[in-house]
């Protein structure tokens, strides 16, 4: 576990550059015009549709053979289809938004608990077969990748970054950090003491003012090695260099916290033609003298500006320091709250009141993504990771579908129609596909299994052993009830009897 909280970063060390002449007056105007596109290149016309979009037939068949390959490795070789995964993501979508204490709850006969859409569509056995056998990469090709620490899931990482910058980028983006919960031990496990999920995964965002995320990185530590972005701009102004790089000339006002602005980063994301706006701490190299706290009224400001650069100080309740290259000293308003609880209106600078409207887009995702996220406990750590990024898919796709196709869809109601979208097309896939089981693939011969089975009883008690039903079937379960003729282990309970099965 890194122990790096956000107030920790090393200061940034800008590379040597002429002396800087800060002015109390403004940059003659540049071009700020967005030169992007606005249009949607994509309208869904199904909730199963939208979420395809980045859970493709690619990434299914992916995740179907590296599935396969890893149960063969264990020595279980177990066939998985796609109809399946669809099945079993559409199970893992209920499950998100109708919560049980444990996995078996969804499976109980009981009328209070128990899920019949789930347990229709598939077992719980089949089920936790998926899930203790879901891959995405080699491992026998690990040991090459040692460096990695992402290795486990880096197909998904790199096919949704594919999938989600596709999408056109609106004009006015935010970066900011991510987190996906996590308290077991994990080397890419971060721990932040200030924000509300102190313990997790951290997964840097470039979003739109709806969630939607286009680009995003999962940062495993310090030791991720020294880039010439590093050196130059810092870890913080590293992660905005490399978000960003697509958007180069096409004026996109990107906003972003303290945590990564410098005055070297606005002024390199300038000459690439990239607007950016940003709080920013006093204490960065070659800032600016600004008036003094005592000679500043709430709702006063000041700035200082140099090669279209301009930082600025202004005083809420308490000084808030912000840095542009691309707003002027031009003043707006802002409506702020008092102790009391009554609400005041302050002059402030344009990139307070453009900051406050856009830097929320991540923050916007995350609260999506929690509402209804996979929160269980997990095996393999790697899980909490893919099942966080199958979260974000959902709401990049919901995102997409209500602004284009269903404004008055809410998440709720989206990911109802999604899982019963997947488990319907999983379903009907399955029902074409199928073929005449064998009959004759027992170890007991049909003379004995299927003569006199008037004497066929049932004993509980018995040590664990496969039953030969599912194992027939690709199954994993292992059942202490035989057989008092055949002598073999058979499950029957109340949620399975392969027993009369069996015997039929």
């Amino acid at each position: 576990t890194t122990e790096h909280p956000r107030e920790a970063q090393d200061e940034v060390n800008p590379t040597a550059t002429e002396k800087r002449q800060w002015r109390s007056r403004d940059e003659p105007d540049n071009d700020v015009q967005f030169r992007g596109q606005q249009s949607f290149n994509f309208v869904p016309k199904t909730t199963v549709e939208s979420f395809c979009q980045y859970f493709d037939d690619e990434l299914l068949e992916k995740i179907r053979y590296q599935s396969i390959l890893y149960s063969t490795q264990k020595g279980k070789s177990v066939n998985i289809t796609k109809e399946e995964l669809l099945t079993f993501f559409g199970i893992t979508i209920i499950m998100s938004y109708n919560k049980l204490p444990s996995l078996h709850h969804y499976w109980t006969n009981s009328d209070d608990i128990g899920v019949n859409a789930i347990k229709q569509a598939m077992s719980r056995d089949r089920f936790e077969c998926i899930l203790s056998n879901l891959h995405l990469n080699d491992n026998s090709q690990m040991n090459s990748h040692k460096k990695d620490k992402l290795f486990k899931v880096r197909p998904l990482v790199d096919h949704l970054n594919n999938k989600f910058i596709l999408r056109n980028h609106k004009e006015h983006l935010a970066i900011d950090e991510s987190m996906i919960r996590f308290k077991g031990r994990s080397s890419p496990k971060q721990y932040n003491l200030m924000k509300p999920i102190k313990r997790g995964y951290k997964i840097w965002c470039l979003a739109d003012v709806y969630g939607y995320i286009y680009k995003f990185d999962i940062y495993t530590g310090k030791n991720e090695g020294m880039s010439a972005a590093k050196k130059e701009f810092g870890l913080g102004g590293s992660v905005v260099k490399d978000l960003s790089s697509h958007l180069e000339g096409k004026k996109h006002k990107i906003f972003s916290d303290n945590y990564f602005a410098s005055i070297p980063l606005m002024e390199y994301l300038k000459s690439k033609e990239i607007c950016a706006c940003a709080t920013i701490r006093s204490s960065r190299k070659d800032f600016p003298s600004l008036k003094a706290d005592k000679e500043l009224k709430r709702g006063d400001y000041d700035y200082k500006a140099n090669a279209g650069v301009t930082v600025y100080k202004w005083h809420d309740s308490k000084p808030v320091y912000l840095i542009s290259n691309y707003h002027r000293s031009a003043s707006s308003t802002v409506k702020r709250k008092n102790k009391d609880g009554s609400h005041v209106v302050l002059s402030c600078p344009t990139a307070v009141r453009d900051y406050n409207s856009y830097m929320i887009g991540v923050d916007k995702h995350d609260m999506l993504r929690q509402l209804y996220g996979l929160n269980r406990k997990a095996k393999k750590w790697w899980h909490l990771i893919f099942f966080g990024l199958f979260d974000m898919a959902i709401v990049n796709s919901f995102i997409v579908f209500q602004e284009t196709t269903r404004p008055e869809m809410n998440f709720f109601n989206y990911r109802r129609s999604l899982a019963q979208g997947l488990l319907t097309i999983g379903k009907c896939e399955r029902a074409d596909k199928r073929v005449k089981r064998r009959k004759f693939n027992y170890s007991v011969p049909s003379s004995v299994r299927l003569s006199n089975t008037g004497v066929h009883w049932p004993v509980f008690g018995h040590p664990k052993g496969r039953c030969e039903v599912c194992a027939s079937e690709g199954i994993q379960s292992r059942p202490t009830s035989q057989c008092s003729q055949c002598k073999i282990n058979l499950c029957c309970n109340t949620s399975k009897n392969c027993f009369m099965r069996y015997h039929q």
